[in-house]
């Protein structure tokens, strides 16, 4: 119900249109790094839609922020081999604070070392992050995965959390604190 409610205030508030405030961008992205991949070798997440809180609106206020999941984007690749981000969405947001950021993932498929395509399901939730977006400026937040293995699970599946969530500087160095 949570996610229904939220899809319901994104399409509101993306549609809403406010060009005479000033905007600035929000680039959000996701990283996996190695260490979390819980010895996959890749793993492989779609985007389906990404939005962030507006601070101070109760939850209701949750601005729509376009995402990349078309070819030749698709879905962002992660191996166990390399630690980089994929900036998945970025968008135009009105300046201001907000609370929280979420990428929500659509198709997620997951291979080990030998090829073998293996089960893992995605529990990705939005995450609190203090974000100032200032105007005619990039942001850039980052979420950062990780996949846990689930014993109470038959089978011992895995799933993909949501671990950590960062504001990159200028070089793409993590500051600390609004």
């Amino acid at each position: 119900m949570f996610r229904r409610m939220l899809a319901v205030s994104v399409v509101l508030v993306g549609l809403s249109g406010e060009s005479a405030v000033p905007q600035g961008l929000l680039k959000l992205c996701w990283q996996l790094p190695a260490h979390n991949m819980d010895g996959l070798h890749t793993v492989e997440i779609q985007p389906v839609w990404a939005a962030a809180r507006r601070a101070g609106s109760g939850g209701l206020t949750w601005h729509a922020i376009p995402v990349q999941n078309q070819p030749p984007i698709g879905a962002a690749r992660f191996s166990s081999a390399s630690d980089h981000l994929h900036c998945v969405g970025n968008g135009r947001l009105p300046a201001g604070s907000y609370s929280h950021i979420y990428i929500a993932a659509g198709h997620i498929q997951a291979f080990t070392a030998s090829g073998r395509l293996t089960a893992l399901e995605g529990h990705i939730e939005p995450i609190a992050l203090p974000l100032d977006v200032q105007a005619n400026a990039v942001t850039t937040a980052v979420i950062e995965l990780v996949v846990l293995k689930q014993a109470d699970r038959s089978g011992g599946g895995r799933r993909v959390f949501v671990k950590d969530a960062r504001r990159l500087g200028p070089g793409g160095w993590p500051v600390g604190p609004e």
